[in-house]
């Protein structure tokens, strides 16, 4: 799942099989624990999956009728060229001015449909650091209450014990304390403009694998 690998990379999380090997080598005692289990079935999970579905629905309805409309003009516009020469089209200086609103049109909305995806993207991003909040203490809190001293996702170890899967106790404590988070629409900032100096934040500050809330 995107957002669970969002998640991952965001929290300091994600490890690949080797990697994972070698933490677990490293590290000492270690739990592991299914980050997918816990996003897919815990409450604060399914919250975070239904507010932000309703975000893309809301972003949906606002470009349908936009949308809707430069299609029929296409349409209308393609028939009242059709059997005609270029050389006619650009003679009949109504119908170049109706082709000329019809690509102005076509490509705002282009950029209304762009700008929308990034808004999207950046909220699913903002969304899953407010998860990761609620989420990291309560792993924190299990590792030091079994005395491990890393916590390795499932996904990327390939044998272990139960004895060291933590998922159904986190699991519980999280639904226990935590069955809504905080989702709001975000506006993604501006992308960086090709020959600009400098760096564009395009996504919120991540989450440290210590939990705390980087600042700019």
């Amino acid at each position: 799942m995107r957002l669970v690998k969002t998640l991952l990379v965001a929290a300091g999380l994600a490890l690949t099989p080797a990697a994972a090997t070698t933490a677990a080598a490293q590290a000492g005692p270690v739990i592991v624990l299914n980050y997918d289990r816990v996003f897919a079935e815990s409450a604060a999970g399914n919250d975070v999956r239904q507010k932000l579905e309703g975000v893309r629905t809301q972003m949906r309805n606002e470009l349908q009728p936009e949308s809707q409309a430069v299609q029929a003009e296409t349409e209308r516009v393609q028939q009242a060229t059709q059997g005609q020469t270029q050389e006619a089209v650009r003679a009949n200086t109504a119908l170049m001015q109706q082709i000329n609103a019809l690509q102005q049109r076509t490509i705002a909305l282009a950029q209304r449909e762009q700008q929308l995806a990034r808004d999207l993207q950046y909220t699913e991003a903002r969304a899953l650091q407010e998860y990761n909040v609620q989420l990291t203490p309560i792993v924190r809190e299990v590792m030091q209450q079994r005395g491990a001293n890393a916590v390795l996702n499932s996904a990327g170890v390939t044998l272990y014990t139960e004895q060291i899967d933590a998922t159904a106790d986190v699991l519980q404590r999280l639904n226990a304390s935590v069955q809504t988070i905080n989702v709001t629409r975000q506006t993604a900032p501006a992308p960086q403009q090709p020959g600009a100096s400098g760096q564009t934040q395009t996504q919120p500050p991540a989450e440290s694998s210590s939990g705390r809330r980087r600042r700019n």
